[in-house]
């Protein structure tokens, strides 16, 4: 998952996509999301799951 995390991170820096705005969209509470992103904890599969079908994110847009 750490991987995934990572591309999506960089993703979001790239599209100038606010961690905020990921958070809020999916439920997840900035803060974790904020520190899986940076690396600090590992993202769980459920948080991705939340951010896919919250967003109009697809893993195609950053694997």
């Amino acid at each position: 998952m750490r991987k995934t995390q990572q591309l999506l991170a960089e993703y979001l820096r790239r599209n100038g996509i606010k961690i905020s705005f990921i958070a809020e969209a999916a439920g997840i509470r900035y803060e974790l999301l904020r520190r899986s992103l940076n690396g600090a904890r590992v993202m769980t599969a459920d948080e991705l799951a939340a951010i896919l079908m919250n967003t109009e994110i697809t893993l195609d847009d950053f694997m």
